[in-house]
């Protein structure tokens, strides 16, 4: 890392619920919960991108959240990411996304930060190996 992003560090996203984002309930638009978390994962995302090398990238490893109130179309939501602990490669966040005042979820991301060039060769490894198997 360029910089290990440091404990307190933090990163808000902004984004307004369209229709794409949304599951029918009863006939109203609400904000899906993979979309939610989608977003939610993303701000931590970028914010630990900011402090990567060219040949590193991340990966999730864990999410906690809770979902604890609805989001319709059309609502603004703000969701913050801050880093709350790191541990070598591995950074924790603590994420929270708010609309019209409202907590709409909130929980942990862990991210591990890992060399592009390592997990290619891992992943050709895979793939090599059930390329034999079949």
């Amino acid at each position: 890392m360029k910089v290990s992003p440091k404990t307190g560090s933090m990163r808000e996203h902004e984004f307004f619920v369209s229709q794409e984002h949304c599951v029918d309930f009863e006939g109203i638009s609400l904000l899906s919960t993979p979309h939610l978390l989608w977003e939610m994962e993303h701000c931590a995302l970028d914010l630990l991108h900011e402090s990567l090398d060219q040949e590193e990238l991340s990966l999730g490893v864990h999410l906690d959240i809770e979902h604890r109130s609805l989001a319709t179309e059309l609502d603004h939501v703000i969701i913050t990411a801050k880093v709350v602990h790191r541990e070598g490669p591995l950074v924790t966040f603590h994420i929270i996304a708010e609309s019209n005042g409202k907590c709409l979820a909130q929980g942990i991301h862990k991210r591990r930060v890992v060399h592009k060039a390592n997990l290619l060769a891992r992943l050709e490894s895979r793939r090599i190996s059930s390329m034999n198997n079949q």
